[in-house]
């Protein structure tokens, strides 16, 4: 099959379209966020009802950054059926499309990108980053003669040892032993600041839903549609 370009295919998304996907993505997020803020008012269990918002909020993803390839212009694979293509096909018309040779296109970055970023992904240190960024041991394993296929560890300010956990030295182990709980550490304090700052946006979020449903009242009681 032939990639197909948006000026061939029948699929179209509009800016104002893509506005719309976006702001969705952020309404899913507000409702996790006051349903979150609500433990100090309603004294239930709302893990499942999270649940099920998260899995709304993660299909509003998948259908904005779908609909930013087509508006993109992103080469597409003939479709598959008639009718308009979901989400996940344009994904994989699109990755069938680059497998041909066409050119990759990467969904928009918005401002629901940021506030996920911003309110669902743990900030860590760079001691954290280097840490998840080591290099195979370079001992062997004694009962095989085999090269272990170990991380080093890490030993703090950005340095990572030579060898893994097992084959390090006792002062290696120390310095690692050391260095865990100060990552621990500093999990604890971003996890703490995280969930405060999803409190913290979930309180806002109540607020102007509380304020917006007072003028909703008004209209209804002044016979317009309480929208």
């Amino acid at each position: 099959m032939v990639p197909t370009t948006r000026s061939e295919a029948s699929e179209n998304v509009s800016g104002f379209a893509l506005e719309v996907l976006d702001e969705l993505r952020i309404r899913m997020m507000e409702s996790r966020l006051a349903l979150q803020a609500l433990a100090g008012e309603a004294e239930l269990n709302f893990d499942e009802l999270d649940e099920d918002l998260q899995a709304v909020q993660d299909a509003a993803r998948e259908a904005f950054e779908a609909a930013s390839l087509v508006h993109q212009g992103a080469p597409l694979d003939s479709p598959w059926a008639d009718g308009p293509s979901r989400p996940r096909a344009i994904f994989a018309r699109h990755n069938a499309a680059v497998r041909q040779g066409a050119h990759r296109v990467d969904p928009l970055m918005t401002m629901a990108c940021d506030l996920e970023r911003a309110l669902w992904q743990l900030r860590m240190g760079d001691d954290a980053e280097a840490a998840a960024r080591r290099p195979r041991c370079a001992g062997t394993v004694r009962t095989t003669g085999e090269k272990c296929v170990s991380a080093v560890i890490h030993l703090g300010g950005g340095l990572v040892g030579t060898q893994c956990y097992s084959h390090a030295t006792p002062a290696e182990r120390n310095q690692y032993k050391v260095n865990h709980e100060v990552l621990n550490a500093q999990r604890s304090t971003a996890l703490g600041a995280l969930l405060n700052r999803r409190r913290d946006a979930g309180v806002i979020v109540m607020e102007h839903w509380l304020q917006y449903r007072e003028a909703r009242r008004q209209r209804l009681g002044n016979g317009f549609l309480p929208l």
